[in-house]
């Protein structure tokens, strides 16, 4: 099965959004992933760009993690109404191949070396399970945040505290006893910014 003519003039739009041109999208692709790299493998002009720290780049993150979000979209028990449309165009193979692109990206090039950040005490708690710049998460089914856009992590985490974005662990760790989140503004920055200075992440150019 392949993309439905719908989901590809939904990905041809959200590219040209993003300013991609054609020779932005990186070598030896996969025909299944040449759309979903416009977005997800991000330039290093992209990334200046609000409405691209808003997207996961998702260049080396964990095969598992990428299984079940894919699944989810295409289950509707994740909300997201344009990917929720990419992901019921896939076939199984095509599915897998996608997969495997993501998690071993070619034409990627390392970032530059940055001085080590300082954990703030408050991330100990989530890079025991997301990992950092020296590990991996504990699970292949927990998400690399290292190298993430600051952005895309504090929204997530205001959506599993608002309930929009569900997953039992997120959501308990989101939310306090009286089902508050449980972090402020300022903490849930300086976790994201941390995540985001991280080197050894993901879809660095």
């Amino acid at each position: 099965m392949m993309f439905t003519r719908n989901a590809i003039c939904a990905l041809l739009l959200l590219a040209g959004a993003f300013g991609v041109q054609a020779q932005d999208v990186i070598r030896d692709v996969p025909e299944v992933a040449q759309l979903c790299v416009n977005c997800h493998i991000q330039t290093a002009e992209q990334r200046l760009t609000m409405d691209a720290q808003m997207v996961p780049m998702l260049g080396g993150q964990q095969r598992k993690y990428l299984e079940n979000a894919i699944d989810a979209y295409r289950r509707r028990q994740r909300d997201h109404f344009f990917m929720r449309g990419i992901a019921a165009g896939l076939s199984d193979q095509q599915r897998r191949e996608a997969i495997e692109y993501f998690v071993h990206p070619t034409g990627m090039k390392n970032g530059s070396a940055r001085a080590p950040a300082p954990m703030p005490p408050l991330a100990a708690r989530c890079a025991a399970c997301h990992g950092s710049d020296t590990q991996r998460p504990v699970s292949e089914e927990i998400p690399v945040l290292a190298g993430q856009h600051a952005l895309y992590i504090s929204r997530s985490f205001q959506a599993y505290a608002s309930g929009s974005r569900k997953h039992p662990v997120m959501q308990g760790q989101a939310v306090d006893s009286e089902g508050r989140a449980s972090l402020n503004s300022e903490d849930l920055n300086m976790i994201a910014v941390w995540f985001s200075r991280l080197q050894n992440g993901i879809s660095s150019e």
